[in-house]
């Protein structure tokens, strides 16, 4: 089946370039009692515009197009486990759009999770996902378009990792992060998929990277088309993409057709060097708790003069590698604990924490 990526140019307005974006791949809308869950990415408390969020206005023009048909529809963001979603869609301006629609803001973290089993699953066999996820008639996928130091590009496939439960989304980093990811996409599968690349994030995302004004909008109906295509729109090859390059030898290559294809450059981080797939489940079985067996060949690095001792990483770290030095506050890392998931390197707030 031939797989219809759009991208609309998002100057002079978003609202049309998400409408033109949807017509494209006609997308009618859904049906009047259908219960549609937009599932954002929403993991930072930064306002709009910056990159790192999806856009609220993104966002707004989405909801305006999809209340027309469907009234009930709830935007649900489950962030890491140091994040409070309701605090970021605040921030993010959220809560306008909330109150000018009548609809709904849910923090997943905060909700019921049902165990899953993963049929096929490579290294995630369950995992416990959000009930308001497995409720709903509709999941409608929004990422906003970023590099990660560790997985290269985040946007469709890796913004479904918000539905999971927050001990199971620090557990994909300690089995394998790529492999993780198309795991838990084999039962998280979007009706709609619609991406804010209006600011887009480059560099040393997701949290500490430049933005970059792409003014651009994509919509598909399944994550890795959309995925290859804004890959290919940014000259990068999907085998430079590990989670993209394992889904597509899984689930193979989509017959993609791009309609109003256009080209742009990101800036992408420094390549981390992972161990292969089979010592990392090794790792995570009994065998690294004994063995202490390490994921990565880079290590994690504190940078003191950007750290600004917020103890988070205490709280993130699987393995409990952090201790805090009490005549000066600092964290440091016990070599012997750490497995060099570099679960901290992608969550530390203020990108103190580098792979060195």
């Amino acid at each position: 089946m031939r797989e219809k990526v759009a991208c609309s140019e998002a100057l002079p307005s978003v609202n049309n370039a998400v409408s033109s974006a949807l017509d494209a791949i006609n997308f009618s809308g859904f049906g009047k009692n259908d219960k549609i869950v937009i599932k954002p990415n929403v993991n930072e408390f930064q306002v709009s515009g910056t990159g790192a969020n999806t856009s609220s206005a993104v966002i707004d023009s989405l909801v305006s197009v999809l209340i027309k048909k469907s009234p009930h529809i709830a935007i649900a963001e489950g962030t890491s486990i140091i994040g409070n979603a309701l605090a970021n869609f605040r921030k993010a301006g959220y809560y306008g759009i909330a109150k000018k629609y009548g609809i709904e803001l849910i923090d997943l973290n905060k909700g019921k999770f049902r165990n899953v089993k993963i049929p096929n699953a490579r290294v995630l066999k369950s995992a416990r996902i959000s009930e308001t996820i497995l409720n709903a008639d509709k999941i409608v996928n929004v990422p906003v378009l970023k590099t990660h130091v560790l997985t290269t590009l985040t946007c469709a496939l890796k913004n479904m990792k918000g539905c999971l439960h927050p001990n199971d989304k620090l557990k994909c980093h300690t089995i394998g992060l790529d492999e993780a990811i198309v795991d838990y996409n084999r039962i998280l599968k979007p009706d709609l998929v619609l991406v804010d690349a209006t600011t887009a994030m480059q560099g040393s995302g997701p949290h500490s990277g430049e933005k970059i004004k792409l003014d651009k909008v994509f919509a598909g109906t399944n994550s890795l088309a959309v995925d290859c295509a804004i890959a290919k729109c940014a000259g990068i090859p999907a085998n430079k993409i590990n989670h993209l390059n394992l889904a597509i030898k899984e689930f193979g290559i989509p017959d993609i057709e791009i309609i109003g294809e256009r080209h742009f450059d990101l800036e992408l981080p420094k390549k981390i060097d992972w161990l292969p797939t089979r010592l990392s489940r090794l790792a995570y079985g009994f065998t690294h708790k004994v063995l202490k067996a390490k994921l990565s060949a880079q290590r994690p690095e504190i940078n003191l003069r950007e750290c600004a001792k917020c103890r988070k990483c205490l709280h993130f770290c699987p393995e409990s590698a952090f201790a805090f030095d009490n005549s000066n506050g600092f964290p440091e890392i016990n070599e012997r604990k750490c497995i060099r998931c570099l679960v901290c390197v992608e969550l530390c707030p203020y990108s103190a924490i580098k792979a060195v």
